[in-house]
């Protein structure tokens, strides 16, 4: 989910809350590349955090989130359920995580699911500036998913916000 609030001197402060294996990308204004804002929940994520805990550690983001891995790794361990059983103390909320990032005029922010990211990382996508059509930015991703090695296995769903 994400809300956004506009405030005085017309920045927008963004309200991320991240739950599975969708992720949130934000590219800056003068930035040469799209940065990954959100965790997925997965089990090999899991498995970072755990490393880090008995190395007594913090773990850098940047271990998050890899590609090429076993599939099984993969297997999502938090997500949203169609409703919760207050009769049931194994059925509760999901543990979310939650971010709250600034965006200017001039940067972008990507939503998508793990039918885009697996198949195509965000070092292969194109950047958007002030004069891209988002319509096509869109239509060359889903061409390149289409093209990509994994056969597009999977959902694939994105949305672009430019703030202009």
């Amino acid at each position: 989910m994400i809300v956004g609030t506009l405030d005085d001197n017309k920045s927008i402060n963004i309200d991320i809350t991240h739950v599975g294996d969708s992720r949130v990308y934000k590219m800056g204004k003068e930035a040469k590349e799209w940065q990954c804002l959100t965790r997925d929940h997965n089990l090999l994520n899991e498995l970072v955090d755990e490393q880090a805990r008995t190395e007594g550690r913090q773990v850098n983001f940047d271990e998050y989130n890899r590609t090429d891995m076993a599939g099984s790794l993969y297997s999502i361990t938090e997500c949203f359920a169609l409703a919760v059983d207050s009769d049931d103390p194994s059925s509760e909320p999901p543990k979310s995580d939650k971010r709250t990032i600034t965006v200017q005029a001039g940067d972008s922010l990507v939503i998508c699911t793990d039918g885009i990211h697996d198949l195509v990382s965000c070092y292969e996508w194109s950047l958007i500036d002030n004069q891209t059509d988002l319509q096509g930015w869109l239509q060359k991703l889903m061409q390149q998913v289409y093209d990509s090695d994994g056969n597009a296995y999977d959902n694939g769903t994105a949305i672009v916000v430019r703030f202009d």
